[in-house]
């Protein structure tokens, strides 16, 4: 990995669910970090360098409980227009209100506020029936979608993704396991602008040369809408005695920095605590490690 973090400790919250990082101009990496705190409330911190944390948590809404809280997370950046070009930022986190009051939600976090917080016009909420699997939910953004509008892609754990338009919450399309080959179990989702690449990460038990593992990235094409044949594992070096070698996969981000290098971070649950991996990117086909990727 790029680098690594323990999140259980750089928050207090043995159980962080996702991850997103965003850049400034001075090429200044921030994390943010969902969780549900030991008081039960959905949260998201700031992590600045070294993963210290920056003020205080950002408290996500509170109208009904979400299922496992904020499953993942997703960086949206939205142009303005003027003569001189600029770019509003939020984090936007997915809440699965289903069990409570049938809904599915996208909260907002302007994270270009001195004190971040939550935007309520910025919400997007639909129907919780246009998800047609179980969670918990995965979040991945696509600025493309919707004729430039953007599209959050949600994915849920019988291997659905569900495409629906930004601002107003239609949706578009849902792609299958059956004909898309989307993966079973995905718990964190992104997408990268530059190359059209879909990532799933999934807690689904799956067969590798060096033993089962539940913390498999899969690669997918943006056009073609199938995979394209890129596998790849979060660090399977965590301990995690009794359990599955490297954890359970949780939420998953990328960024591509001012300089276009790619970082995938990936969260992993293990031994009782959370842990962040950045990894680098992104991958093509050709010989590693243990054999030819193909």
């Amino acid at each position: 990995p790029a680098f690594s973090l323990n999140l259980t400790a750089a928050t207090g919250n043995p159980q962080v669910t996702a991850v997103a990082a965003t850049e400034d101009a001075a090429n200044v990496v921030t994390l943010w970090v969902a969780s549900r705190s030991t008081a039960n409330n959905d949260e998201v911190a700031r992590l600045g360098p070294g993963g210290v944390q920056i003020g205080a948590a950002i408290a996500l809404p509170q109208p009904v409980t979400a299922t496992g809280g904020a499953t993942d997370l997703a960086v949206v950046q939205i142009p303005v227009p003027g003569p001189t070009p600029a770019v509003r930022t939020f984090v936007y986190s997915i809440l699965d209100r289903r069990a409570a009051n049938g809904t599915v939600a996208m909260v907002a976090i302007d994270a270009d506020q001195t004190t971040p917080s939550v935007d309520p016009t910025r919400q997007v909420t639909i129907p919780g029936a246009a998800i047609p699997g179980p969670g918990p939910l995965a979040l991945a953004y696509s600025p493309h979608g919707d004729l430039g509008g953007g599209t959050f892609w949600i994915t849920d754990q019988a291997g659905n993704a569900t495409e629906v338009t930004r601002r107003t919450g239609v949706v578009l399309r849902t792609l299958t396991a059956a004909a898309n080959n989307i993966p079973l179990g995905i718990t964190g989702a992104t997408f990268d602008p530059f190359t059209a690449h879909y990532y799933w990460f999934s807690s689904l038990p799956t067969p590798t040369p060096q033993g089962p593992t539940q913390i498999m990235i899969h690669e997918h094409d943006g056009y073609s809408l199938q995979p394209t044949g890129v596998l790849a594992l979060g660090d399977t070096t965590i301990p995690n005695a009794g359990g599955p070698q490297g954890g359970v996969a949780r939420g998953l981000e990328m960024l591509r920095r001012n300089d276009s290098s790619f970082l995938l971070f990936a969260v992993q649950q293990a031994s009782g605590q959370s842990f962040l991996r950045a990894i680098r990117g992104p991958w093509r086909f050709g010989w590693s490690l243990l054999g030819r990727i193909g």
